[in-house]
């Protein structure tokens, strides 16, 4: 029998504050996806994640908006010492470079 995971429903359930709700708004966010509610909530509190997922499940998000929240100084969720985040998004193939990319440039322009 799989277990049953109690993930977070909404955006504003996994952490993400202020700006980054209404970024997410706009750029078509509407309810996080697996990958996203499993992810999120973990680097937020700073800790390293590694997740796996179809194609156009929301990983680039997953991993993104953590860290935009931390580079853009909203609280963060964790008591280890301050450091700074960083991101190895690994592609398959040079045709799924395009949508990370376009995703990345949505969420960075409607945060600032």
């Amino acid at each position: 029998m799989k277990k049953q995971l109690n993930l977070p429903e909404s955006f504003a359930d996994l952490g993400i504050e202020g700006a980054f709700l209404q970024a997410l708004s706009k750029v078509g966010f509407e309810k996080p996806s697996d990958i996203q509610r499993a992810m999120i909530p973990e680097a937020l509190k700073g800790r390293d994640i590694l997740g796996q997922a179809k194609t156009g499940t929301g990983k680039t998000a997953a991993f993104l908006l953590p860290i935009l929240h931390r580079l853009m100084g909203a609280p963060r969720r964790t008591t280890r010492a301050r450091r700074l985040p960083s991101l190895l998004d690994a592609v398959a193939t040079p045709h799924s470079t395009s949508p990370a990319k376009s995703a990345t440039t949505a969420l960075g322009n409607s945060t600032s």
